[in-house]
Order: C-alpha cells, then structure tokens, then sequence
C-alpha cells in the first residue's frame, strides 16, 4: 500500500503492466469505499450488535479500543495489500458451538473487563496495603505499651517486624488477582507479559515462605504458628540475623524504586535506555511506555507532593493511633479476659473460651473509619494547602507595573479579544455583554494605567458617586471601599482620566480651555492634599454625572445638528460646577479670565451672569462633529458603560458555556508551561475529517419538518437554546424568524446557528478552524515589534487579513 501510495504520488511506471502505478483495487468509481472501507464497517457494526445482546460478555466482542489498538500493531500486516477476505480480523467467532479460545477470530486485543469488587483492591493496591500495615503495627505498639517511644523496645520492634509477612502474603494476593482479572485477555497476551505475571506469582509464593521461616528463628521461645514452623524446618539457635537479610532482600526493589522517584532524572535515563540489562529492570516494574516515556516532574516538585503526602499521613495516623486504637486496646483485654461458659452461637466459634463477638462488635466500627478517613483528611490538607499556596502565589493579583507588564497587558488584549469576539461569533453573549467584557485594542497615552475589561469595573463609579454625595464631608468609608477594593480604585482613576480627556478634545476655544485647565488644576490639587471630600460640595455630583452622560450619547452619535444640545450641555455642566460643586475654589481663579468684576454679593453667583454667558455659547468653541476615529469611539462607549452600567460582575456573562470557556482560560493561565515557539519554526499539520453522505449543515426544509409530535428542529434548538437564539436574532438584525427568512443571507445564517447546536459534523470543523483563528494571531503577535506592541497594538487587527 505504501509503495502504491509513493508511485501514485510521484508518477512512477509499473514494472509489470508499463502503465503508471494505479491502486490495487482499480480505479472504478467508489472503489475504496466498497473494497477496503465497507468491510472494516461490517466488521464493526457486527461486533456492536453482538455487545447489545443480553448474555454477551466483554470477552466475546471487540469494541472501538480492540480495532483501533490492532491497527497499531505490527499483525495489522497480517491483513495484507490487497486484504484478504480470510483473515482473522474479518472472522467472527460462535460462541454456542466452539470455544472463545478458537484461532480463527482474533478476539480481545488489550483489555478485557471483568466486574469484579476486587478491581476496589488492586487499583489502589498501594494505598491499601499501606493502611493494613499501619495498623498492625499500631495494634502491636498499643498493645505492648500503648506509646510510641515503645517500638525502640527490642521486643516490640521484633513484633513490628512482623508486618513485612503481612505485606508478603498481600503481595501474592495482588499477583493472584492480577492473573485472575486478567484471565480472559490471555490470548492477546505477549510472552513477556505472562512470564511476568507467573514471575510475579512465584516470587510472591516464595516469601511468603521465607519470610515466616526466618521470622520464626527470631524468637527464643516461640508460641503458636512459629514454634509450629520451627519444628518443621528444625529447632535451629536464634538467628535474628537471617530475617533482617531477608527483609532486605525483599525491600530491594522497593528501594530502587524509591531511589528512581527521588531521582527522576536517573528514571528518565533508565526509561531512555535501550540496555538490555536496564530494559530487564524496567520490565519487572511496568510494561514498556512509549507514550510519555521519559516525562517526569522535577525533583522540588516530588520534593513538595511526598512532603504534603507524608505530613498528610502521619496525622492521619498520630490521630488514628490516640483516638481510634489505643483506647481501644485496655477494654479488649478486660473482655478477653473474662471467660465464658456457655457460648450461644458455638456454630460460629465452637472453640471460643472468650467473647471474641464483642471484641469485633467493639473495633468493626473503628476499623471502618480508619479505611476511610483517609478521604476526609485530604480534603483538609488540599483546602489548606491549595489556600496558602495561592496566598503565597498572589493568584489573582496584578503584577507591579512596567515595560514588561505592559507589553503583556497588549498581547493578553488580542488573546481576551479573540476570545470574546468568538463568544459572540457563536451567539454565547450579546452585543452589551461583548462590549463589557472587551479590552481596549488601543492604549490610551495620557492615562498610565491598566484598562481592565468593563464588566470587572461595572457599578463601580455609580456606587462612587452615591457614596460621594451621601458623606457629608466624610471620605472614611470611600477610601475604605477603595482600600478593599482595587477595581474600585481603577474605575474612579481610569473614568476622571478619560473625562479629561473627552473634555479637552471637544473644547477647543482658548479661553474656555483655560477656565477648564484651572478647575482640572484645582482637582488635582485637592486629590494630592487628599482633602477633595472635605473641600468640594459632593451632593450635586450625581447632577454632573447626568449631564456628561447625555454628552456622551450625543458624542456617540456624533450628528452635527446636535451642536446647540452640546452647547447647552456645556453650560449645564459648567454651572453645576461653579454654583455647586466648586463656589468657593473658583473665586479667585476666575476672576482674571473675566476681568476682575466677580465680586461676591448676596444673590450674585462667583460668575455673573453677563460674564457667565460669554464662556461656551460660540460654535467656533467646539470641535464638534468630533473626528471619530476607532480608538475615539472606543474610549466613548467603554466610558458611557463605566458610567451606566450598574451590574455586578457576577453576573457577566450570563451563558453558562461562556462562563464554563472563560473559567478554563483564567485557570490556564496559572499553568508552568513551556514558552510556545514561533509559528514559523512550528510543523505543519494537516486535520482530515473523513465523511460519507453525512449532513453537514441542515437544510431549510429539514429545519422546518416536523416530527410525529409535532416539534420541528428549529424550534426544539429554541427552546433548548433560547438566550443563544436572542442573541442571534440581534446579531443579524432581525426581530424575528420571519424576518430571517426573507433574506439567502440570512436564512444560511439561520442554517448554521442550527447546525452549530444540532449537527457534530459542524462543530468539529469549526472547532478544527479556531486553530487557524489561533495561529494567525501568534503570527502576528511574532511579528509584532517589542516597543510597539504595548503602545498601539490596535494595529495587529489588520494582520488577521494580511498574513
């Protein structure tokens, strides 16, 4: 197949015919499909019919990881070129005449289920063999003394030494239950995976032989199973000795284990490696890796996760030991004590001189909570620990600003953005919530600040200004808002900042631009003595608030028959300020710029009305229509929604997927990953997404045909979708659905929403072309220069259509 594919694509010449190369199969119209395609797909579909029938076991079919694992293997050659009709892949087998183990089905080719509650105790095989021996070890240490200062006892540390048997027997039981669960896969088994389960076995057998033999030596005067061992292997002196080597020998590949996870670098070598002798030592430990093979945390890493582990366990166990054991041990002792005559249920324990049913009653409970406390512990520590470390970590927090955080901010804005716009793209938000949640394109200049998104600044400044005019000279609980708050503080810094700025730019007469820099100089001054509450008549705030509101939906529109309404705007807002806010600061700052004739008399305002009406009443004082450019009508409206918007953040966006997509992204961002490279130095990729008459988008018709029930498609996704269809019908401009249909251009749109949300097919390849969406804004982002990007990265727009 390959040397065909090969001489189709270069043109080769058939040595055989003379002829270009040409498929084996010909090239007869859907060749491909019928001769190589349809059996592979009746092959499936015959193994998914036999895995619906009620008696069929999962050894008796293959499912989708059986096929795709068998085309990973080298017997996929078995198939040959052009595949035989005869192979093992195309049989299927009987399983009511012939045995599951006949040759000529090629049956289960890796895993084979078997439900079994046992799959509890060799999944987590680790965990549980460590509590068993810590709590034999805690039974012997309580019981002999009831401290832990006790095991230094020689005696009880012989005890002690006794949980090593305990961890052989469980270990044969592991490899008992390996090949018991894996029984029915034996036949897709290679020899080297059988020989190391029998191996397995075998060593487990063994010291669960050895071990007890030379425990039994330890002992001067034996009692019970080792006074029976040593008569069977002979009365012998004691040998402590032979038991503490044969504990050594057994912990050998526990030791080497623990060395390579101490190490990841020598287990990355070793992993690495093609040595025999290395790969022989790999293989007794776990099957040959490919995927991921070499691929470790760095030692502090495995340094920090055993240290919360260990510290985790050990008190787990410190408690476990002084509330559920030990004061368990002195009653167990009075009740074994205490003899019995006449025993009830003798069936059960004929030969019972105690009461060993009350014993269990008494520690079934305790040993029931020791098993599962373990749970309960975790979810403590990771509480505690996952708090500290973003503590420590300053998660959420904005870094110190510079050149570097700023060329930052610029690319996390084109990233947001092309977020965002997609979420809209997808009708996931509306137009108001895009606007809240977009980053400016463009940075302003004369305002030295972040500019978060809207929405974490909304209802930010109209909670200001209410706070303003209720305190009653009082800034205590402002700045403790501020204080508690940072966006509260960028809001009210980012908002002043850019009413300077709108004022200035529409203001263009010199001695109105003179009043104005006066009242701005007054501001500042007042906000660096930190007395601007004290000082200024906060009350009419709101009052100029409403008014630059209304400037700002008049500066949107930006329509030259609305200059008088600017006019009069001006004028409002300029009497609020001088009359209200600010009587007793603009006195003498105004009197040169009219003259000298402000006076202050009863009735007579620091502006008298003759002079009043000579500031902002001339067109030549304005530049208006304003020239509007992108980054002018940005700054317009993402100031109006500053200013109006009183929603919580909580509440943006209000889609759950947008909001389950933005959550991704922000906890992404806290990842240790590695530096991307350029797009240029990437490997290309190619996506093919194989489909047969599958539809792809819905057609009008099928949208509108209804079913048994009368439910058509296109209302169903209404109703299952109905804040998604709202905003769609506002991204297209229609009030309803008759109204899309009235339009081809509208109508496809209407087929795509639909497919989007009701066809697979659909979404994949959208999904699929996101990753060119990606790729092309990192390009740009590549390209973009250093000392550009942060100050004008609006312009990286347009790379989106040029590269």
């Amino acid at each position: 197949m390959a040397f065909e594919l090969y001489g189709m694509l270069a043109g080769n010449v058939s040595p055989t015919t003379g002829e270009n190369v040409k498929p084996a199969y010909g090239g007869a119209e859907e060749a491909f499909l019928k001769k190589v395609v349809t059996p592979i797909y009746k092959i499936i579909e015959m193994e998914a019919e036999r895995s619906k029938t009620m008696k069929s076991k999962h050894s008796h079919w293959r499912n989708y990881d059986d096929l795709n694992e068998y085309f990973w293997s080298r017997d996929c050659f078995r198939l040959g070129w052009p595949m035989r009709a005869d192979a093992d892949f195309f049989k299927t087998p009987n399983f009511e005449h012939r045995p599951a183990g006949n040759d000529h089905w090629m049956g289960k080719v890796n895993f084979v289920e078997i439900r079994s509650f046992w799959h509890i105790f060799r999944s987590f095989d680790r965990m549980w063999s460590f509590l068993i021996l810590s709590l034999q070890a805690m039974v012997i240490v309580a019981w002999n003394g009831g401290t832990p200062g006790d095991i230094f006892d020689a005696g009880v540390f012989k005890q002690v030494l006794s949980i090593f048997i305990t961890a052989a027997v469980m270990k044969m039981g592991q490899a008992i239950l390996d090949i018991v669960l894996s029984w029915k896969a034996r036949r897709s088994m290679s020899l080297a995976v059988k020989l190391r389960y029998i191996l397995k076995l075998l060593s487990g057998a063994a010291w669960v032989v050895i071990l007890p033999v030379t425990y039994a030596y330890t002992s001067d005067n034996p009692t019970g199973l080792n006074r029976t061992i040593k008569s069977w292997f002979g009365d012998g002196r004691n040998q402590p000795s032979l038991y503490i080597l044969a504990v050594v020998i057994y912990l050998s590949p526990n030791m080497l284990a623990a060395t390579l996870f101490i190490f990841p670098v020598l287990r990355r070598f070793l992993e690495k490696s093609n040595l025999k002798v290395v790969a022989l030592i790999m293989w007794w430990s776990q099957p040959r890796l490919f995927v991921g093979r070499g691929m470790h945390e760095g030692a502090f890493s495995l340094f920090k996760y055993t240290m919360f582990w260990v510290v985790l366990l050990a008190t787990k166990l410190v408690v476990s030991f002084y509330v559920e054991i030990r004061p368990l041990v002195q009653p167990t002792k009075d009740i074994m004590k205490v003899p019995i005559t006449t025993f009830q249920w003798h069936e059960f324990f004929p030969h019972a001189k105690n009461n060993i049913g009350v014993v269990i009653a008494l520690w079934a409970p305790i040993i029931l909570v020791y098993f599962m406390d373990t749970q309960i512990w975790y979810a403590i520590f990771s509480t505690l620990v996952g708090g500290i470390y973003g503590a420590c970590r300053r998660l959420g927090e904005k870094p110190e600003d510079g050149k570097e955080e700023d060329k930052i901010a610029a690319r996390f804005a084109q990233i947001w953005n092309l977020i965002i716009t997609s979420f809209r793209q997808e009708d996931l938000i509306d137009n108001r919530e895009k606007d809240l949640l977009l980053v400016p394109y463009c940075k302003d200049r004369e305002m030295d600040m972040i500019q978060w998104p809207p929405f974490l600044l909304a209802s930010k400044i109209p909670i200001a200004l209410d706070m303003a005019a209720d305190s009653g000279g009082k800034d205590r609980d402002l700045k403790k808002r501020m204080n508690s708050d940072p966006y509260f503080t960028y809001a009210i810094k980012e908002c002043y900042a850019s009413f300077k700025n709108v004022i200035y730019a529409v203001v263009v007469g010199p001695r109105e631009r003179d009043v104005i820099q006066k009242i701005f100089k007054v501001v500042d001054d007042l906000v660096a003595a930190d007395t601007l509450i004290k000082d200024l008549h906060m009350s009419n705030l709101p009052t100029l608030s409403k008014k630059f509101i209304e400037l700002l939906v008049i500066l949107q529109k930006n329509n030259k028959d609305d200059l008088g309404q600017v006019i009069i705007l001006f004028q409002d807002m300029l009497e609020v300020v001088t009359r209200d806010i600010m009587e007793d600061q603009l006195t003498e700052l105004l009197e040169p710029v009219h003259g000298g004739n402000n006076r202050k008399h009863e009735g007579i305002t620091p502006l008298d009305q003759q002079e009043q009406e000579q500031l902002f009443t001339k067109a030549v004082e304005f530049e208006f229509p304003v020239k509007a450019s992108d980054a002018w009508k940005e700054k317009i409206k993402r100031l109006h929604l500053l200013l109006t918007v009183k929603e919580s953040a909580m509440d943006v966006p209000t889609n759950l997927d947008a909001r389950r997509r933005i959550s991704f992204f922000a906890n992404s961002l806290f990842m240790d990953m590695p530096k991307a490279p350029k797009v240029r130095n990437m490997l290309p990729f190619s996506v093919l997404t194989p489909y047969y008459k599958e539809d792809v988008l819905f057609s009008s018709q099928a949208l509108e045909e209804e079913n048994e029930d009368g439910v058509s498609i296109l209302f169903y996704l209404q109703k299952i979708y109905p804040d998604e269809w709202k905003n769609f019908l506002e991204r297209v401009d229609c009030k309803n659905e008759e109204e899309l249909r009235e339009t081809e251009q509208t109508e496809d749109e209407l087929r795509l929403w639909a497919s989007y949300r009701g066809q697979t097919l659909t979404r994949t390849v959208r999904g699929m072309m996101y990753y060119r969406q990606a790729l092309v804004l990192q390009s740009c982002l590549d390209m973009a220069p250093e000392n550009g990007i942060s100050i004008s990265y609006g312009r990286l727009q347009g790379c989106r259509y040029t590269i």
